[in-house]
């Protein structure tokens, strides 16, 4: 088991709301039942440097993929 699946995922910097998990790359059947059940985001097929890992669900803010951790999403 790695790092990143045992640690707690980090509270929103904006809000302090739980986030959840943003998954980029062609998604298939099962990921888009867990975004219906809103377990995870699909970020899309694009992935790029920087893109936000985690989606607050509070307020919608993404983090967690750059030093800009506090840029808005959506």
């Amino acid at each position: 088991m790695t790092a990143e699946t045992t640690d707690a995922p980090p509270a929103c910097p904006h809000c302090g709301g739980a986030p959840i998990p943003i998954v980029y790359g062609l998604p298939g059947s099962d990921l888009f039942e867990e975004a219906e059940r809103g377990k995870v985001v699909l970020g899309g097929c694009v992935v790029w440097e920087g893109n936000p890992r985690w989606h607050c669900s509070a307020c919608g803010h993404g983090f967690g993929g750059t030093a800009q951790d506090d840029r808005k999403w959506g």
